[in-house]
């Protein structure tokens, strides 16, 4: 478990030899320096509230991949919305927060936008997390990335489905993690940090797993047992060189 105990809107710490002149908005000239990229693996590592794990890796994809378009399903209070650094942002939820009031299978039966970087964090129901997923790849642009979240559940009660009252719920996403594992066509691995974030790369598969059986036949036992390897799992280091 990552510490929560710092508040969830402090901005990131003020380094002693940087100028004065970054003192004024320190956010903002962290993420605009050449250190934020090199510093990003250290925020993950370093126990910040969970959703910056997930802000921090997706700004490092805006970044360093030039990207611009930005999706995002699931958006609750905005937590990880309004910490985006995209040019073109659009953000899908039917309650709460984002710029579009819609279920996520409603946007895109109406979409006709593409993106090059698109979060989902939505129902967090297998079957709909893997329509979601399909669903993305159709308009995502040439190049472009998916991250999905919590591919990783930290206890087998946190990924019962429904959900029944679990203060930390990640349901099933992971059957659909692993069941994109095994496509040819889409290269992805999971970041061990944040419940898991999962990085899909549109880009022939550089590891296929192979299952012994079908996805919904798997337990979450055996899934336990094979955790690390059903799911690629990597540290922050790793992940970042996965993405380069």
């Amino acid at each position: 478990m990552f510490a929560r105990t710092e508040s969830f809107n402090k901005a990131p710490p003020l380094r002693s030899s940087w100028p004065e002149s970054h003192t004024e908005n320190p956010r903002q000239c962290y993420e605009n320096s050449g250190v934020y990229n090199m510093k990003m693996m250290n925020w993950i590592k370093r126990g910040q509230p969970a959703f910056s794990k997930r802000a921090h890796l997706i700004n490092y994809l805006i970044k360093t991949k030039n990207y611009k378009s930005y999706l995002e399903i699931g958006c609750r209070s905005n937590r990880n919305y309004d910490r985006i650094k995209a040019t073109v942002k659009v953000g899908i939820d039917p309650k709460s927060g984002g710029t579009i009031r819609k279920t996520s299978d409603d946007f895109f039966r109406e979409n006709d936008q593409t993106f090059d970087l698109i979060f989902i964090d939505g129902l967090h129901h297998s079957q709909q997390a893997t329509k979601d997923v399909d669903n993305s790849l159709k308009c995502l642009n040439p190049g472009g990335a998916i991250v999905l979240h919590d591919c990783n559940p930290l206890t087998e009660n946190a990924q019962q489905v429904p959900r029944d009252g679990q203060m930390t719920w990640s349901g099933d996403v992971w059957r659909t993690a692993i069941e994109i594992r095994t496509r040819s066509d889409v290269d992805t691995a999971v970041g061990d940090f944040d419940h898991g974030c999962g990085v899909l790369l549109s880009r022939p598969n550089s590891s296929p797993l192979v299952l012994p059986k079908k996805i919904t036949q798997l337990s979450y036992l055996e899934f336990e047992n094979n955790r690390k390897h059903w799911l690629r799992l990597m540290n922050a280091e790793k992940i970042l060189e996965f993405i380069r």
